[in-house]
């Protein structure tokens, strides 16, 4: 199953050669615009200067931007609204379907494929990031908290990354943009009454969490979000034995 899932990706890595390269340059790019809100975070939780930085766009971009990395977001797919009428995803899950290829096969090369783009785009962004606050940043954040930072988010994309590749396949396209919409919507209420209770940004309490618990916080996310990939696995393949092609 798993020599023929890897078989399946690397046509398909193939095919959308040009997607995934884009999709890494978009990623590197959502890195350099994040620089600045590190620097002025850490400035001003451990340095105690007072200055304002914008807590609801550094929310945001992890919360609501953060988890796209599991899905080629540069892809055609994802930049017309042709996708609602269309549904690309699903007639390339039919196509699969009509040749003799088993579900299992087609579902686990669609998790696994979600988690080497998840992967890929996190450590362009990751390595973008890291590379433009290390000056500043480490002067108040050490390098063990920042990767129990980067281990404890990814985690997070992990559970969303693999629901998205449920209502990529498992859906259709309408659901596909309901479903974005919805979210960030629920996003943005999110932020907005975290920061209004607790009068601290998201991201802000997520270091304070590693600075309480450390590694422990990273492996449970990490376990949350590779439990959630295999829970998603066994929804997806039993959703695409009923879904009608047609």
């Amino acid at each position: 199953m798993w020599k023929s899932s890897i078989w399946l990706i690397k046509k398909e890595l193939k095919f959308h050669s040009g997607a995934f390269l884009l999709t890494m340059l978009a990623a590197a790019f959502i890195g350099l615009i994040t620089i600045p809100l590190f620097d002025l975070f850490a400035r001003q939780m451990y340095g105690g200067e007072d200055i304002f930085y914008s807590k609801f766009v550094h929310d945001l971009i992890f919360l609501g931007i953060l988890p796209s990395f599991s899905a080629l977001f540069m892809s055609g797919p994802y930049l017309t609204f042709r996708t609602i009428k269309e549904d690309p995803f699903g007639k390339r899950i039919g196509f699969y379907r009509a040749l003799p290829i088993p579900i299992s096969v087609i579902a686990l090369s669609r998790i696994v494929f979600m988690l080497l783009t998840l992967l890929t785009m996190s450590i362009v962004f990751y390595t973008v990031l890291t590379i433009g606050i290390a000056e500043p940043f480490f002067q108040y954040v050490s390098v063990e908290n920042w990767m129990i930072f980067i281990i404890a988010w990814f985690g997070y994309t992990l559970l969303f990354g693999s629901f998205n590749t449920f209502v990529e396949f498992g859906t259709n396209g309408k659901m596909l943009y309901l479903f974005s919409f919805v979210f960030l919507l629920i996003y943005i209420v999110l932020i907005l009454l975290f920061q209004h209770v607790y009068n601290v940004g998201i991201v802000e309490w997520s270091f304070r969490l590693i600075e309480d618990y450390g590694w422990f916080a990273a492996s449970i996310s990490v376990l949350v979000g590779g439990s959630t990939c295999v829970i998603f696995y066994h929804i997806l393949k039993k959703r695409l034995l009923t879904r009608d092609y047609v």
